[in-house]
């Protein structure tokens, strides 16, 4: 019963997909990709991503999977520098 869209309609999907560590829910991710029309987004999205490489969350695995990434919007969120003073991993 899903509408499947073809994946011409996901222009970008294979830049973001090469650019992003954490290789697990590809097909899901890129069924939200189409949904949430990422493409429009591309630039903050891969900026995001690389800026989030150097967060100490993801330096330490802590990445979410491509889908949930997608699905929160996280390109939408402010990544904390590894080691700033706002940095509060290290109080967890």
């Amino acid at each position: 019963k899903t509408c499947k869209k073809s994946t011409s309609d996901s222009v970008h999907f294979d830049t973001f997909w090469a650019a992003y560590p954490r290789k697990e829910t590809k097909a899901k991710a890129q069924q939200l990709w189409v949904q949430k029309n990422c493409d429009n987004h591309i630039a903050a999205i891969l900026q995001h991503v690389e800026d989030a490489k150097m967060s100490r969350q993801w330096q330490e695995g802590f990445i979410p999977h491509a889908s949930t990434y997608l699905n929160q919007r996280r390109w939408e969120d402010t990544v904390v520098e590894a080691g700033s003073a706002s940095d509060t991993s290290s109080f967890v």
